[in-house]
């Protein structure tokens, strides 16, 4: 079944080849994306992508490269998920009234246009009073936690409370995939990253696999003949990194043991011919003497 998902990008980037992360599923594209709305500077959309791949409802999360920042709702129902280091906007009701908590802390209260209570971590943390978004330049893991937001009409009656719980990931970065042939039959490749909640998956010469993985799928076996391209596939909520190695067959092991072992022999054979002959020769002294 299709489904239509809603993301706020930026007018002119690359966006018509967004892909979804979806975790224990597939990657969809996006074969359908139309302007619905526009507002504020410098011109930010919404806009609209129709995926035709099943998206996993709790564990698939949007992963856009070249994004500029990201923005949580506080009506969205999954949690949302910012990168580590970069900015994020936080969307909150347009109420007349709201107070924001962190856990049972609270840190902000905004009746109308005036802001009663400020205790965010300024000058990192930015409320802008005019659209009721809190802007926070590089995110750090303490911003991590659930936040609710109470809004309140003119009358101050409440009008709804709202949840969002926040997570702070690092990004994918440093993606190294090495070979190794460790035996006569088999090979090992495996993928290493830096990040959090790193996902690993692998296409050997353009084609995903699923199987012949080991070690958490951070491993990928192979027999000692196979020759081509491999690629590491990582990715978490909030990025998403790859690296590629071009294999060759393994050398003939077992014809380099045969060759070892040979060439010990020789190398036996022409010291015990060399101590003998030295023998020889001191004896022939001595019975000359």
């Amino acid at each position: 079944m299709s489904k239509i998902s809603q993301f706020h990008s930026l007018i002119g980037l690359p966006y018509f080849l967004i892909r979804v992360k979806l975790s224990k599923c597939i990657t969809g594209v996006v074969t359908d994306c139309k302007v619905l709305k526009q507002k504020l500077q410098p011109k930010r959309v919404i806009i609209s992508m129709k995926w035709h791949l099943p998206l996993c409802e709790n564990e698939g999360d949007l992963w856009s490269p070249g994004a500029v920042h990201a923005i949580c709702r506080f009506n969205q129902k999954l949690r949302c998920y910012g990168t580590l280091g970069e900015t994020l906007h936080l969307e909150l009701d347009p109420g007349d009234e709201i107070t924001l908590n962190n856990n049972i802390n609270l840190i902000l209260k905004c009746k109308k246009q005036n802001i009663t209570t400020n205790l965010l971590d300024q000058p990192r943390w930015q409320f802008i009073a005019d659209n009721r978004t809190i802007i926070i330049t590089r995110s750090e893991k303490r911003d991590s936690g659930r936040y609710t937001l109470d809004t309140f009409d003119a009358k101050g009656t409440s009008k709804g409370k709202y949840h969002l719980q926040l997570n702070i990931e690092a990004a994918v970065s440093s993606v190294v995939v090495k070979d190794n042939c460790f035996s006569s039959e088999r090979r090992t490749v495996s993928c290493s990253s830096e990040g959090e909640q790193l996902h690993f998956s692998w296409t050997l010469s353009g084609t995903r696999i699923t199987h012949l993985l080991d070690d958490g799928t951070k491993t990928l076996l192979l027999e000692k003949e196979y020759d081509g391209n491999v690629t590491c596939h990582v990715y978490n909520h909030v990025s998403h990194g790859q690296s590629s190695i071009l294999l060759h067959q393994c050398p003939a092991v077992r014809n380099m043991v045969f060759l070892c072992v040979w060439v010990l022999e020789i190398i036996t054979l022409l010291s015990v011919l060399g101590g003998f002959h030295i023998y020889i020769k001191i004896n022939s002294k001595q019975n000359s003497g």
